[in-house]
């Protein structure tokens, strides 16, 4: 997350008329925040000729990662298991 605020003096003045010296009017304030967004690709749709085909995409790489992070939980907590028992 993020955030900002300051003077909206140079540039990001929303007011067009311009001063006596020609440049935009300096005055005013501005703020801004920011958050994290994470936006993925859940399939593809495809018009051809008349016809809807919609094809999920797979993030495979994604499903080898979480794949692996499962299997080394179960080999955790079965060798914690096999270790209490002795």
């Amino acid at each position: 997350m993020g955030g900002g605020q300051g003077p909206a003096g140079r540039g990001g003045s929303r007011t067009r008329s311009p001063q006596k010296d020609g440049n935009p009017s300096g005055g005013g304030s501005g703020g801004g925040g920011g958050g994290g967004v994470r936006i993925e690709p859940v399939a593809l749709i495809d018009i051809t000729d008349g016809r809807l085909r919609v094809e999920p995409i797979i993030n495979v790489t994604r499903l080898a990662v979480i794949g692996l992070i499962v299997a080394g939980w179960s080999v955790f907590w079965i060798a914690r298991h096999l270790n209490k028992d002795l």
